[in-house]
């Protein structure tokens, strides 16, 4: 239930249904005889008091399917087959709808969707995993809801979901990735003033969550302005030949020295507005510039 690497792993495949020491109790029991079957957090009872114990098989062979439905989708997920991964969680969402893990399901599907380019699709089924209420799963749909909308360069739009999340969190860790993807999406809207405060915030869970906190940290170094960095290199001289070249052709040119390391930035131009920077960006792309624009 996150953006980028993923670390669940697919578990042991579950019991056949036809391994029938799994599913049934011998039927000759002076006794009341209990059957528990736990699978994927869901536990099944079954008793027997001389009747048939036949009578719990229908839920058992559920519960084996609903499994077997479960561990297809997680090793699609690993394997990167996103579509297919998708599909398989949408399936367990609408045929096993009391599973503990139908809401965990929605998110997965939506996840998968969006890492699919399936956009609409995605933000259907993420909205509708976080308006269950699952306080498990509600603030990780917000977050993948603020990644779908800045994928599509929606920055103010993501600034907001990430918002949701950071409310919605539970843990400190998830509410502090939300607070710096909340600051990042508002530098990137423009809103420089406004990143301040999600990003001071992500600071002060450093103690739960130290390389969001040190990404807040760099985030809040970055100045009120947009602007295009051009290269970067580890010689001033060739730094200093490309803002020469930048300036022949007519192009606004800065030297940034990073302090971290020792790395010279060659920056053109600063721009209160995205607009006009991804307008100056073009311009220097059509001269053959590579062009990443800041923040």
């Amino acid at each position: 239930m996150s953006n980028g690497t993923d670390a669940r792993l697919p578990v042991p495949a579950p019991p056949r249904l036809g391994d029938q020491e799994h599913t049934r109790i011998p039927a000759p029991c002076a006794a009341l005889l209990t059957l528990t079957i736990t699978l994927g957090g869901l536990t099944i009872t079954g008793c027997s008091g001389g009747g048939s114990p036949r009578a719990s098989e229908p839920t058992v062979a559920r519960a084996v399917a609903a499994e077997e439905l479960w561990q297809r989708a997680e090793v699609a997920r690993v394997a990167g087959r996103h579509d297919e991964a998708a599909l398989l969680y949408s399936t367990f969402h609408r045929s096993h709808p009391t599973d503990p893990r139908s809401t965990e399901a929605l998110l997965d599907a939506g996840t998968e969707l969006r890492r699919a380019g399936r956009v609409e699709e995605a933000r259907n089924q993420l909205l509708a995993a976080a308006s269950r209420g699952d306080p498990r799963i509600t603030p990780h749909a917000w977050l993948q809801l603020g990644y779908l909308e800045r994928t599509e360069d929606q920055f103010a739009g993501a600034a907001m979901r990430f918002r949701d999340a950071a409310i919605t969190a539970t843990d400190d860790e998830t509410r502090a990735e939300a607070l710096l993807e909340a600051g990042l999406a508002l530098q990137r809207a423009g809103a420089f003033t406004e990143a301040r405060a999600p990003l001071e915030q992500c600071l002060r869970l450093a103690a739960a969550a130290p390389r969001h906190a040190q990404e807040a940290r760099e985030a809040l170094k970055i100045p009120g302005h947009f602007t295009v960095q051009v290269g970067v290199f580890e010689a001033r001289e060739r730094a200093e030949q490309l803002m020469a070249q930048l300036q022949a052709d007519g192009f606004p040119a800065q030297l940034e020295e990073d302090g971290a390391e020792p790395r010279f930035r060659v920056t053109s131009g600063r721009f209160a507005r995205r607009p006009e920077v991804i307008t100056h960006a073009d311009r220097l792309q059509a001269r053959g510039y590579p062009v990443w624009i800041k923040p």
